[in-house]
């Protein structure tokens, strides 16, 4: 199957078009949507509509401007057809550890623009999506439960067990930190409430509400299944939203997306390099009010913006619907915000605005492989330490 986007703004009987080959999975963070309403360029109406084809040749024969290619669905393409002009686009919001082809530069060279999760994307394709976005108490600024109604323990929600995470050794760590727990007598537990070494009931109650799940405890795992440079997750918008102190193991890079420098403990990184370290720090944030307040601080600092008083894990709430500066946030979490859809449109408007920009001034592009600021970046990026014990 092939999609296309259809229709540039000028003018507006020429239409502009992109055809993708391969169909996008359901499991894919952005499943691709036929129409794309209020999308505009240059100040004018961008008709823009994706369209199936049977496969590259049918897209370019129809007028396609542009094709796109999901990597996931096979790590492959075939010979651009005879003649043709269109722009090769290749997708994926899945992590380059599990599809290596992405990080391929004979693969990655067919290809003049790439729409995935890393940051140098011409269309990123981010997990931090609306349901994140709004930096309001309905948002990513949710306020926290009180300290003390927060029960002393780790909380998981991993349903995958069929060797997920094996790449990252997400299961191993927290193993060995729940055995840890166990025979120290710890204060806090690790209660994982997924189809993964289930210990603990999902509170019927709450509706299969992960985020309100988490809210209940101190700390929460947002440990991803890969690393890979940029490769950010749901897992820590969860976390950040639900008001609990995230366990993080992924981007080596992951300090860019937080909103504040001490906002989650980052496992592999400075102190926390261990399963001891980490059920160490949370032993010492969980006994401890004020320090365990300090890692939620950028959630309430600032409430000149909505009223009331800063306080523990869960003091004074801002006034309802009100947003918070971006000011309030240092220059690394600013500088992540403006590449998201609170300064952007929808990603897909993104790629129809690229395709009539292109349409109007061809160009050449080039992927993150060739992008020498996103490839030095990585490569001052310090390697993570292996991980726990045992097999996964």
């Amino acid at each position: 199957m092939g999609r296309s986007v259809a229709r540039s703004w000028s003018p507006p009987s020429t239409p502009t078009s992109c055809g993708a080959p391969v169909d996008p999975g359901a499991n894919e963070r952005y499943p691709l949507a036929r129409e794309v309403p209020g999308c505009t360029y240059q100040g004018h109406p961008l008709p823009c509509r994706y369209v199936s084809h049977p496969d590259e040749a049918a897209a370019a024969a129809a007028g396609a401007d542009a094709t796109i290619w999901h990597a996931p669905t096979g790590c492959w393409a075939p010979r651009r057809p005879p003649g043709s002009k269109h722009l090769r686009v290749v997708a994926s919001t899945e992590s380059s550890v599990y599809y290596n082809c992405l990080d391929d530069p004979g693969f990655m060279s067919q290809f003049d623009v790439e729409m995935t999760y890393r940051l140098c994307s011409q269309v990123p394709l981010l997990y931090f999506v609306d349901r994140y976005a709004s930096l309001a108490p309905d948002g990513l600024l949710r306020p926290p439960l009180p300290f003390a109604e927060k029960l002393d323990a780790l909380a998981v929600v991993v349903s995958n067990c069929q060797g997920e995470g094996a790449f990252s050794g997400r299961a191993r760590v927290l193993r060995e930190v729940a055995r840890l727990a166990e025979a120290r007598g710890a204060r806090v537990r690790v209660l994982s409430y997924g189809r993964c070494d289930t210990n603990a009931p999902f509170p019927p109650e709450l509706g299969g509400d992960k985020v309100a799940l988490l809210a209940r405890h101190k700390f929460c795992c947002a440990m991803e299944n890969s690393i890979a440079q940029d490769y950010v997750t749901e897992k820590l918008w969860d976390a950040l939203t639900a008001g609990c102190v995230p366990v993080y193991l992924g981007a080596p890079n992951a300090a860019d997306f937080l909103p504040s420098e001490g906002a989650a403990i980052l496992y592999g990184a400075g102190a926390i390099r261990t399963p001891e370290d980490l059920l160490d720090e949370m032993e010492r944030l969980a006994g401890d009010e004020a320090a365990y307040a300090a890692k939620l601080a950028w959630k309430l600092a600032g409430q000149r913006w909505g009223g009331g008083e800063a306080g523990g894990g869960g003091g004074g709430e801002p006034a309802p619907g009100l947003a918070r500066p971006e000011e309030d946030f240092g220059p690394r979490f600013r500088a992540f915000l403006a590449q998201t859809e609170l300064h952007r449109p929808h990603a897909q408007c993104q790629l129809c605005q690229l395709v009539a920009a292109h349409r109007a001034r061809p160009r050449r592009y080039t992927t993150c492989l060739w992008n020498e600021t996103w490839l030095a970046a990585a490569r001052r990026l310090p390697p993570l330490p292996a991980v726990g014990l045992g097999s996964e």
